[in-house]
Parts: structure tokens; C-alpha cells; sequence
């Protein structure tokens, strides 16, 4: 059951793939506008090319949603901050497929001392029954 996804993680009750009798509550990094983190840290020729085309590609989406180029501009390195931060703490495509890798079952509290704040008032303001979900079931994977 996909509850909730984002740009930059995503979270879904699915089976504890360590008891699969049991349903969990999964929290799973998303995606990144590049789709793989070495597109944001690698530094060559193609790569850089690849970064500097898709730079030119949020500025013309914030034009086209109706920002003045300068502001567009501002907006797309606030973007590139984000997501190259993000990058930086992904797992690669290679480490996503290792379930053991992925597999960090915690409790909501110990979940509530990992996250930032931003994130969890997030999961703070879902509803009673997401509530009671949420502090029966355990949680996995995500580096950030």
C-alpha cells in the first residue's frame, strides 16, 4: 500500500521481510530529478554535461510555472543543493537491491530521534488509525 511519496523519500506498509506474516511500515529514500547519486558527484566531461543540461532544464520548469529567469535561476541552485546533498547520503542502485543492506528495523521513537524535524512533523500529523499503525510497526531502510 503506497501512503505517501515524495521527491525525496517514500513510505508504504508492506511485509517485514524478516517475518512475512507481519505487515511494516517502510520508509525508503525517493528519488533524485538525475535518478542515480553519481550523476550529482562524479566530475566528468559527460557527467558535468549531463548536470549543466539538467540545470538549464529547472530553470525552464520554474519559467514555465512563472518565474523571471533570475528567480528561476535562484531556485534551480536551491534544487541542485537539495538534491546533491541527498546524493551524497543515497544509496547507490547497487546498494537499493542488498535487502540486508536496507533492512533497519526501529521503532517510531527511535525513528522520531534519526529524523530532522522537518520530516517528522510530517508523520506527526497523520491521522489517529496512521497513528496506531505507525507505533506497532517498525521501520526500514534510509541512510538520510
Amino acid at each position: 500500500i503506497d501512503l505517501q511519496g515524495s521527491a525525496y523519500f517514500q513510505f508504504y506498509v508492506g511485509a517485514d521481510i524478516m517475518d512475512s506474516k507481519t505487515n511494516i511500515f517502510e520508509l525508503y529514500q525517493g528519488g533524485i530529478g538525475l535518478g542515480e547519486k553519481e550523476y550529482y558527484l562524479e566530475d566528468d566531461e559527460a557527467t558535468k554535461n549531463i548536470r549543466e543540461e539538467y540545470k538549464k532544464h529547472i530553470v525552464k520548469m520554474f519559467q514555465l510555472a512563472g518565474m523571471d529567469e533570475a528567480k528561476a535561476t535562484k531556485s534551480m541552485e536551491a534544487v541542485m543543493e537539495i538534491e546533491t546533498r541527498l546524493a551524497k547520503v543515497s544509496y547507490s542502485a547497487v546498494e537499493q537491491r542488498n535487502p540486508a543492506a536496507n533492512y533497519h528495523k526501529m521503532t517510531l521513537d527511535e525513528l522520531k530521534k534519526e529524523i530532522k524535524p522537518i520530516v517528522r512533523k510530517q508523520f506527526e500529523s497523520c491521522d489517529g488509525k496512521m497513528k496506531r499503525l505507525l507505533a506497532k510497526q517498525g521501520w526500514q531502510q534510509s541512510k538520510f
